[in-house]
């Protein structure tokens, strides 16, 4: 953790007084807020006021001991002879929490000693000014503090932050040397994995980024964790971001570290508040939720529990939050600042106000960042820096609003219409013109939103009006992204005059992906479905000095039979005549090999039409079915029926959460019935999307359709052979299959039999 000689952190004076003199509730409701853009207008403004001999923003720093304090302070007023920290808010000053108030006065007086002791000043007046963003209105508390309390608040604060810094340090080195001494888990790598290991490792040691396809079995999360944790030590990197698209993918990380058996890493699974609210119905407020009342005054004890326990998995971090009676969510936050190894979701770095990602510029770390089955990142990115606003929702919104929203809803109203009024009267349009027409009307209604709540004694607002103002500020944020990756579209239900939706569709994510990539000091993603590379690069960003592996598979032709049929076409117009066929098939190969078996269609509508027909021909098989919604508790329960020894056939939707990501050994699954192309379904989004791809890459129907179809394919198929011993079968029943066009994105080592 050494920063130079001398010096053992750095730190700046916000996150100074944030960790020293954070007190009091957790008050996470709705509290208006100026934006960036206008809390910037407001120092400006105050700059104005008090004239060209204002000094602004001055740059001040002081070593303490081994802790190097650095900052800019808002302003001194030479007349005056003030120091000055500005704060913009909405709504009333007294509105304003006591414990925010507290962390800006320590925030002051850090400062103030930093100039004292430059200038050798006995004592500083000090002001907090506070400026209402609305009225103008400027509000200033004031004190004057002498040189020896300022250097003795300085001090105390310094001690405090240094204490748990020394801490940390000792931390660092005991997890360095243990990760010198860091050891493959097993006498022996698998085919692939060594290499595989060894391109991770020159890759952190680089600072570069690699792009990875190896077969699903190979133990790509123990073969890519291992050598970053090796060269975590010997490069002196900061911190390791292990990044999922599923949870069974964060599953998989946690195991691989205990295999690892490093004790002196600290382990942080991050997981949504969904999962670990204990008091979904109450807002994040003292007020309102137990957890949040308190919430400062207990964390110190709470997060000091933490780093003494280490292993942070969702259980672990739960068990600490009860035992200090503190939100197991809001911990989890803040032990990301403090966590050798995080795992969590794509959206922790990628998304448009990523913590994780944030984290990495305030404490200027070195991160490498593993990406598990990365061809999800498509979809997910694609997702994350995109929009959407529904009429429908706008209008039943405005009926329950306050008269000012209600006014600036419906000037948006009104824009959303005359964008709609040239267009055909149809369920899909790309929209002519550009959506910044739209930025001044989503503006006014953020104002009114922030106005309105920020009036003395308002009432709270509707929960779905919050929704809404949530969705207009996304919306904003997107726009201001928006450009050749970008389409701007409506959707209309069938009967479109009642559901309109407008939406910026982010069909190429990689511009926004590379600005990520460049904040880490390392990338390595790795996929079983990584091909071909050019798609992949394209799509995600990829530059071209990239480097790009493909681990040979490690599997025999004899470990697993594949079949195609040419009597079943699972085109949507032939799935009817095609069920008799393929209900024999499946059957056919239960009674000639009993055992566990998956079968993946393109929809649940078409399950249920194979579920019926299966169970009147074959009604002593035991079956089950995944669901549209299903609860973790519910996805856990259908994994279990494949460990409980009576054979069972399963029927899931191809590229769903039973499609990758599960670990099926042995006889826990002996094989899979893939019964469609996987083709992401026709639609005039789809056709869109191929139709700019086409313009942009010349490849509008493989990387809009094919490619990503294929890929969910393999992966299912995957599910079959997880080691070299396992032995199955893998049916492939659409005609298409058939196809040497197709064939030759498949896997090289499958020996396809045709069933005729």
């Amino acid at each position: 953790m050494s920063v130079g000689e001398g010096v053992l952190a750095r730190v700046a004076v916000g996150s100074l007084a944030n960790f020293c003199t954070r007190r009091g509730d957790l008050h996470l409701g709705f509290t208006p807020a100026p934006s960036s853009k206008e809390g910037i207008e407001g120092h400006q403004k105050i700059y104005a006021k008090r004239g060209k001999d204002y000094q602004s923003e001055v740059s001040l720093s002081l070593t303490w001991q081994s802790l190097l304090v650095r900052g800019r302070a808002d302003g001194f007023d030479p007349k005056l002879q003030r120091l000055e920290e500005i704060k913009t808010f909405r709504g009333r000053y007294e509105n304003i929490p006591d414990n925010k108030k507290t962390v800006q006065w320590a925030q002051l007086k850090l400062y103030a000693w930093m100039l004292c002791e430059a200038e050798e000043r006995a004592s500083l007046d000090l002001a907090l000014v506070y400026v209402n963003i609305d009225s103008g209105e400027e509000i200033l508390e004031c004190q004057t503090c002498s040189a020896q309390e300022l250097q003795q608040f300085f001090d105390s604060c310094c001690q405090t932050y240094q204490d748990w810094i020394v801490q940390e340090a000792a931390h660092r080195d005991a997890r360095d040397s243990q990760l010198h001494n860091l050891a493959f888990p097993y006498d022996n790598y698998r085919p692939g994995q060594r290499a595989l290991a060894e391109s991770v490792y020159k890759t952190v040691a680089l600072g570069t980024a690699l792009c990875v396809e190896a077969p699903t079995g190979l133990g790509k999360t123990l073969a890519t964790l291992f050598p970053s944790l090796k060269a975590m030590a010997t490069k002196k990197l900061d911190r390791l971001f292990y990044l999922t698209a599923r949870t069974p993918g964060r599953a998989l990380a946690l195991d691989a570290l205990k295999q690892l058996a490093v004790t002196d890493i600290r382990v942080l699974e991050l997981v949504a508040l969904e999962h670990v609210c204990l008091y979904p119905d109450r807002s994040c407020q003292g007020d309102s939720c137990p957890l949040a009342k308190g919430f400062y005054d207990r964390l110190p004890d709470a997060r000091q529990a933490a780093v003494s326990r280490q292993w942070l998995d969702q259980a672990g971090v739960s068990d600490i939050a009860a035992t200090h009676d503190i939100c197991p969510y809001f911990l989890s936050q803040e032990m990301a600042h403090w966590s050798d190894v995080v795992v969590g979701d794509y959206n922790y770095f990628f998304d448009l106000h990523a913590m994780l990602l944030s984290l990495v510029g305030v404490y200027d770390w070195k991160a490498v960042v593993l990406m598990d089955e990365s061809h999800n990142l498509v979809d997910r990115a694609r997702s994350m820096y995109s929009a959407s606003l529904d009429r429908k929702q706008l209008l039943a919104v405005k009926r329950v609003s306050p008269t000012p929203i209600k006014k600036a809803l419906e000037a948006l109203n009104k824009k959303l219409r005359a964008l709609s009024k040239n267009l055909p009267e149809s369920t899909y349009e790309v929209v002519t013109e550009t959506p910044d027409v739209l930025l001044a009307s989503m503006q006014q209604v953020v104002q009114a939103v922030l106005t309105t709540a920020a009036q003395p004694n308002a009432d709270p607002l509707a929960p779905e009006v919050l929704d809404l103002f949530f969705q207009v500020l996304h919306f904003t944020d997107v726009l201001e992204l928006f450009g050749l990756d970008y389409v701007f579209d409506l959707e209309r239900d069938a009967d479109f005059k009642k559901r309109e939706r407008y939406q910026l569709r982010n069909l190429v994510p990689g511009p926004q992906l590379a600005a990520r990539y460049e904040k880490a000091h390392a990338v390595i993603q790795f996929s079983a479905t990584f091909r071909p590379w050019s798609y992949l690069q394209d799509i995600l960003g990829h530059a071209d000095d990239s480097r790009y592996m493909q681990v040979p598979p490690h599997f025999s032709s004899d470990q697993l039979q594949v079949y195609t049929s040419r009597q079943v076409s699972t085109k949507y117009h032939d799935r009817q005549s095609s069920l008799p066929a393929l209900v024999d098939i499946v059957g056919q190969q239960i009674a000639a090999h009993p055992g566990n078996y998956l079968v993946y269609f393109s929809s649940f509508a078409y399950l249920t039409q194979f579920e019926a027909a299966f169970v009147a021909r074959f009604p002593d098989v035991a079956l089950q079915r995944q669901h549209s919604g299903m609860s973790a508790h519910n996805r856990q329960q259908f994994l279990e029926r494949f460990h409980q020894g009576e054979p069972i056939l399963a029927l899931a939707v191809l590229g769903g959460i039973f499609g990758e990501g599960i670990d099926l050994v042995g006889e826990k699954l002996i094989g899979a019935f893939i019964v469609t192309l996987g083709l992401p379904q026709w639609n005039p989004v789809n056709e869109q999307l191929k139709q700019r791809l086409q313009q942009r890459y010349g490849k509008g129907y493989l990387y809009a359709y094919l490619y990503p179809g294929l890929q969910k394919v393999v992966q299912a198929a995957g599910r079959v052979i997880r080691t070299d011993a396992d032995q199955g079968f893998v049916y492939l029943l659409d005609t298409r299959f058939n196809d040497a066009d197709i064939r030759q994105y498949l896997p090289s080592w499958w020996h396809i039999s045709d069933l005729h």
